[in-house]
């Protein structure tokens, strides 16, 4: 009988530890996505409320925020809208001191810089060249009669003196070289103000993204600035603003995620002064990736928003 039972045991126990890997698995997952869906909600909530360069981050259902707040009313707005969404427990502020120059309203607008004051280069006098030949003065042939009344008898020919010899043998302009004038090069067509757009968005680093979070970091703040400069500065041209995410995670939160990455970048665009209507928001998840999600550094690389020219 005591064999019976042990051999009734082990079984059992293997059934209960497999129900409980399984459990264990599914509440992870089931964290994970309540996780990410409170970052978007809270991220997209900050940003509704002008709220911007502040990070969130969630644990559980407590939510943590950093980064720079501009004065202390925009803290207390911040904790308070995040804690207006559904499903947070706790919010946990901690704040960087603001840093000189920062906006005081999310409305302000930069000064566009002013471009340098091109120097005229000083008129220098026009000289005559060295290449055009002096005009020599003709001398009066020594032949020339200097009385108009005919002699009275004829006479041999006189014989020609210094100055009719060496005007006839010195000609009375040297010719020179001539050096052929070069056709001049057709200037380049202006280019055009969408290619440039393109050419100058092309040349700025990516905008990325932390692994699931939809807040900038510093150095896509960055690019985002400059990105507002150059559509400031071209005020003819519409860009989409599209967002994409890794392959971690599923497809439903990464649309989700895209879209919120997206509008993070529009809404600072905004911020630093591009009119909305020249902005079209667009997001794909995880379709499109930019390399394969085969490596740490390539899902970096995917995570990201594009700036699009419209034609």
């Amino acid at each position: 009988m005591a064999r019976r039972r042990t051999g009734l045991v082990v079984p059992v126990t293997v059934a209960f530890g497999g129900l409980a890997v399984l459990v264990a698995a599914q509440l992870t997952l089931v964290r994970d996505e309540v996780e990410q869906d409170l970052t978007t909600r809270s991220t997209g909530a900050l940003h509704r409320a002008g709220i911007t360069g502040i990070d969130v981050s969630v644990v559980g259902r407590d939510v943590r925020l950093t980064g720079t707040a501009r004065t202390g009313d925009e803290a207390v707005e911040a904790v308070r809208v995040v804690k207006a969404e559904r499903g947070v427990r706790v919010v946990i502020a901690a704040f960087d001191r603001p840093t000189a120059g920062t906006p005081r309203s999310p409305h302000t607008r930069l000064p566009t810089p002013t471009p340098a004051a091109t120097t005229q280069p000083a008129t220098l006098p026009t000289t005559q060249p060295a290449s055009q030949p002096a005009t020599l003065p003709t001398s009066q042939p020594a032949t020339q009669p200097t009385s108009t009344q005919p002699p009275a008898t004829p006479t041999a020919p006189a014989t020609p003196s210094a100055t009719t010899t060496a005007t006839a043998t010195t000609p009375a302009a040297t010719p020179t070289a001539t050096t052929p004038t070069p056709t001049p090069k057709k200037p380049p067509a202006p280019e055009d103000e969408t290619a440039r757009v393109r050419r100058q968005l092309a040349a700025l680093p990516e905008i990325r993204f932390r692994s699931r979070m939809s807040t900038l970091p510093p150095a896509s703040r960055a690019s985002v600035l400059q990105a507002a400069r150059i559509l400031r500065a071209n005020p003819g041209v519409r860009v989409q603003v599209a967002g994409y995410t890794d392959d971690v995670g599923s497809s439903r939160i990464n649309r989700e995620l895209s879209a919120g990455r997206a509008e993070v970048v529009r809404l600072t665009l905004i911020h630093f002064g591009v009119s909305p209507d020249r902005l079209q928001l667009a997001w794909f998840g995880e379709t499109h990736p930019l390399v394969p999600n085969t490596s740490a550094a390539n899902r970096a690389r995917n995570r990201r928003v594009a700036l699009v020219v419209l034609p």
